[in-house]
């Protein structure tokens, strides 16, 4: 609960204490209030002048008298008049001080400053502007600063509404001060795209006009933008007056100003900081900087869900998705760590931008977003930007490391960065965005930022489209300058129809005949198989040794029993199931398991167990599915002779591992949950498994068959074991 005082500068809850900056303005108020007032009444013009004077003749006593001053008009509209002539009578530094007071509280406290105290600084800055104060456009900067990208909240409308209002209605002042030209036009060029609902078509066409006013009146002030002008034009080329302009800067530049020969001229200009940031309000930067300076890897989700929770928790309709490619940029252009942060265990700034990527929701701005990221790729110049790799480093390291466990996001940013090479054809007629790009993964590589391409290039789980548009482009040039070891990369083959005899895991699985419990061990009506002994060499001793690290003495009893019956894991948890239906499944039929005679699925199994893991049958059941998805694991491994039914729930496994990693981790973890060690020691065997998985004929990753036609995919195995070595390491 949040108190309500009337006359307070700062909100606060009422278990907060008292704000240090507010105490002291309220105090200095105090006293210049008892020096002008006689009890409940202003004092005469005259006395009230005469003490002022007075007092203003001591610097310290002054600077109280005008924090005082400021303070009452902050809070006190109705006399706000009176006090703003009275700092006129006593100001002796044409307001400096008194400004740089004010920029401190807005930098500091504006997100937590009164409805009030908002509307008497906007008031203020009016009567700042008005009077012909210098150094007033330092305030409006820090009150520009403080407006949410990506808001609709009215607090925030209206600080839009009453700036570009103030820039409008003042232009001779705006015009008298260059510093606020470029500043302004970028700000609300990146605010536009929010203000594209007809609901804000007044304010948008104030923002409108004011930006067309002063590009073309202004480009000379404008153009010290560079590169980014271009990138945030992309945006709001659709709007009628902005057509024009995007045309004229196209065709016809020197319309617009006769010292620009082309759009390169503002391309080959890189963005200064300044500009980068002031679409990122104080406390925003201050969060990121925070995580990205003193959270390691490993304990930044708490703090990246209050970030998102803060400021891009919106809905599908929600326009907070804007925001992340200002973020992106800040982190790409604004913030780079030393070397010791470098070689920390710090969250990295790729680490970073993979989670913001993640968190939009609408393709456009996904599309805005991966251009913040790789903008400074297409224009880069080792010539004169050699310094700015750490501008490409961030968006280098993210396609490599998102490999192993995503690589559609490594696919889906290369082929972005190489569709900027066609998107921007019409204005390259000499291929400066293919050399940018070139020059960029050129420096990655001799700069030692990654130690060759060739992992990126050579990924086996590419699309043969996506491998077609590598086969020609700056990365395989890249890749043959400096790995000279380097395969070239050849187009895959496709054929149009399948080889007879082959049949992909999936299909096999699909189009497997359902069968009945009772027949699970007999198929054909054969005898059930047995199992092979032991050699001397001792080849079932790693089955041996998990069966026996896995059970319990209790279990195993219970284990060898059911095992004794010739239907293995399988049976038992079969046999297992049948006993539970009727305390699972009390409503009769069921969408997972209608009969005894429909077949059980891995997937299956968990959502059952899952729905009701507060059975006490539950966890004896869990270690049955465990040591089921283990006897299919190691089934090849040993040498086991399987039924047809149990080679094809080892390629549902394998099917799981590769594309359904949380069927898996769900397993891993409700085992976790009932018994640790169990899971622990279930999750470590698997990791096992797929390290003696590994076979001399893999041919380079390459397909090999097993027996009964199944085939595994060892490569993708082993991609697909990094969430769980993850999991195991938390």
């Amino acid at each position: 609960m949040e108190q309500n005082f009337e006359h307070s500068l700062i909100k606060r809850a009422y278990i907060d204490k008292k704000d240090e900056l507010e105490t002291t303005w309220k105090k200095c108020f105090a006293n210049t209030k008892n020096m002008v007032m006689d009890e409940n009444a202003f004092k005469s013009e005259q006395d009230i002048n005469q003490i002022l004077v007075k007092v203003a003749s001591e610097p310290e006593a002054n600077q109280n008298t005008m924090l005082g001053l400021l303070y009452g008009i902050l809070i006190d509209a109705k006399n706000s008049n009176e006090y703003f002539k009275w700092m006129n009578w006593i100001v002796s530094d044409k307001f400096a001080w008194c400004l740089a007071e004010l920029k401190r509280l807005i930098i500091e406290k504006y997100s937590k400053m009164t409805l009030t105290a908002k509307r008497q600084l906007m008031w203020l800055t009016y009567e700042f502007v008005h009077s012909g104060v210098a150094d007033v456009n330092e305030i409006v900067l820090a009150e520009m600063r403080c407006i949410v990208c990506g808001s609709t909240l009215d607090q925030n409308i209206w600080l839009i509404d009453q700036i570009v209002s103030l820039m409008l209605s003042k232009k001779e002042w705006l015009f008298s001060t260059p510093s606020l030209i470029p500043i302004a036009v970028y700000r609300f060029l990146a605010l536009i795209p929010d203000h594209l609902d007809s609901t804000y078509d007044e304010l948008r066409q104030k923002e409108v006009e004011l930006c067309i006013i002063l590009i073309r009146e202004r480009f000379n002030d404008v153009r010290v933008i560079g590169r980014d002008l271009i990138r945030l034009l992309q945006d709001v080329e659709k709007i009628p007056e902005f057509s024009e302009l995007w045309r004229d800067l196209l065709n016809n530049p020197q319309s617009i100003s006769p010292e620009l020969n082309d759009t390169w001229d503002l391309l080959k200009i890189r963005s200064s900081r300044l500009f980068l940031k002031s679409c990122l309000t104080p406390e925003m930067e201050t969060w990121l900087l925070f995580i990205m300076r003193n959270v390691d890897v490993g304990n930044e989700i708490k703090y990246e869900e209050w970030f998102r929770h803060r400021y891009l928790n919106g809905g599908e309709n929600s326009l907070t998705d804007n925001l992340v490619p200002h973020l992106i940029r800040y982190i790409v252009c604004v913030f780079h760590p030393t070397n010791q942060m470098l070689c920390s265990n710090l969250v990295p700034r790729w680490w970073l931008i993979g989670w913001l990527l993640r968190c939009i929701k609408k393709p456009h701005v996904r599309a805005n977003a991966r251009l913040a990221l790789f903008f400074d790729w297409l224009f880069f110049d080792p010539a004169t930007d050699s310094r700015l790799i750490m501008n490409i480093e961030p968006g280098m390291l993210l396609m490599m490391r998102s490999l192993s466990k995503y690589y559609q996001l490594t696919a889906g940013l290369a082929e972005f960065l190489l569709l900027q090479i066609k998107h921007y054809d019409k204005t390259d007629k000499k291929g400066r965005i293919s050399k940018g790009i070139y020059n960029s993964l050129k420096i990655c590589v001799s700069k030692g930022v990654v130690p060759s391409l060739a992992p990126l290039i050579h990924c086996p789980k590419y699309s043969p489209e996506f491998i077609v548009m590598l086969s020609d482009s700056p990365f395989i040039l890249v890749d043959r300058e400096t790995n000279r070891s380097s395969k070239p990369l050849v187009p895959p083959q496709i054929e149009t129809t399948k080889p007879p005899n082959k049949v992909e895991p999936v299909e096999e699985i699909k189009n497997a005949p359902k069968r009945s419990y009772d027949n699970i061990s007999k198929p054909n009506n054969q005898p059930p198989p047995k199992r092979r002994k032991a050699d001397k060499s001792g080849k079932n001793n790693f089955l041996d040794k998990w069966r026996n690290d896995m059970m319990s003495k209790e279990d195993g009893k219970k284990y060898s029993a059911q095992d004794n019956s010739g239907l293995g894991i399988f049976g038992s948890l079969t046999t297992q199931f049948q006993m539970s239906t009727k305390i699972y499944f009390d409503q009769g039929e069921s969408k997972v398991i209608t009969t005894k005679k429909s077949i059980l699925r891995l997937e299956d199994i968990l959502v059952v167990l899952i729905n009701n893991k507060g059975d006490a049958n539950v966890k004896s059941t869990l270690k049955e599915l465990a040591l089921f998805i283990l006897e299919c694991l190691f089934q090849e491994l040993n040498d086991i002779s399987v039924s047809p039914n149990q080679m094809i729930y080892s390629c549902i496994f394998q099917k799981y591992l590769i594309e359904k990693e949380d069927v898996l981790l769900n397993l891993i973890k409700e085992i976790s949950k009932l018994d640790k060690l169990f899971g622990f020691r279930f999750l470590h065997y698997i990791l096992l498994g797929s390290g003696v998985y590994k076979s001399s004929d893999r041919n380079n990753g390459a397909i090999v068959p097993i027996s009964n036609g199944v085939q595994t995919d060892f490569e993708n195995l082993q991609i697909a074991l990094v969430p769980y070595v993850e999991y195991l390491a938390s």
